[in-house]
C-alpha cells in the first residue's frame, strides 16, 4: 500500500510540475522538417524574434449560424452583414481578454509593435531568452539534409495564462519560400 501511495503521489508531482511549466499548451508550432533534420545549436539568448499572438474567436457556433443565414435566401437575415465593429462586439475576444494577453507579454518582457481592432492579433518582439522562459520552450538551429538552416522551438509552446492562445506565428522560419512562376498566367 506504501508503495501504491508513494507512486500516486510521485505521479501527481510530476502532473503538477507539468502544469507549472505552462497550463495551456499552443499545438502546432513543431515543423515537419525538424523530424529529419539536424539538432544544432540554441539561438542566442539575446537574438530579436518577432511573434504575432492570435487569439481565438468567441461563439463560434453562434458565428456559424450567422454566416449561414446571411447566406440563405430564406432567410430574414439573408445578406445583412455586420460591420466589422459589430462582427468584433459579437463574436471577437473580449476587451478584457485582450489586454489580459497585452499585460501578460509586456509584464514579462516583450515590447508590443501592434494591436488589431478585432483584438485577435497582437505583435510583439524580444529576445530569444525571454521568449523562451514565457512559452516554456527552447529554440535551436536545425540543418535540413539539403544544407539549409531554420530555427524552431524543440517543443510546444506552453504558456500559464487562462486567455486562450490559438497559435503564435514566428516561432520558426523553416518555409522555404518558392517562386510562383509555376502557375499559369490568367488572360
Amino acid at each position: 500500500m506504501k508503495k501504491i501511495m508513494a507512486f500516486i503521489l510521485v505521479g501527481l508531482c510530476l502532473v503538477s510540475g507539468a502544469l507549472a511549466a505552462g497550463s495551456q499548451v499552443i499545438t502546432g508550432h513543431i515543423p515537419k522538417d525538424v523530424a529529419t533534420s539536424t539538432k544544432m545549436d540554441r539561438l542566442p539568448a539575446d537574438q530579436i524574434l518577432k511573434l504575432t499572438v492570435g487569439l481565438p474567436i468567441r461563439n463560434k457556433s453562434a458565428l456559424d449560424a450567422l454566416s449561414k443565414s446571411l447566406h440563405d435566401p430564406a432567410s430574414p437575415q439573408y445578406q445583412h452583414f455586420l460591420t466589422s465593429e459589430e462582427t468584433t462586439a459579437r463574436f471577437g475576444p473580449t476587451e478584457h481578454d485582450y489586454q489580459t494577453v497585452i499585460d501578460f507579454l509586456k509584464s514579462n518582457g516583450l515590447t508590443v509593435t501592434y494591436k488589431t481592432r478585432t483584438r485577435m492579433v497582437v505583435g510583439v518582439s524580444g529576445k530569444v531568452g525571454e521568449i523562451e522562459k514565457i512559452f516554456n520552450t527552447h529554440f535551436y538551429n536545425y540543418r535540413r539534409s539539403n544544407g539549409n538552416v531554420f530555427y524552431a522551438p524543440d517543443t510546444e509552446p506552453s504558456i500559464d495564462l487562462d486567455v486562450p492562445i490559438l497559435h503564435i506565428s514566428g516561432m520558426d522560419n523553416s518555409h522555404i519560400p518558392q517562386a510562383l512562376s509555376h502557375l499559369q498566367k490568367i488572360k
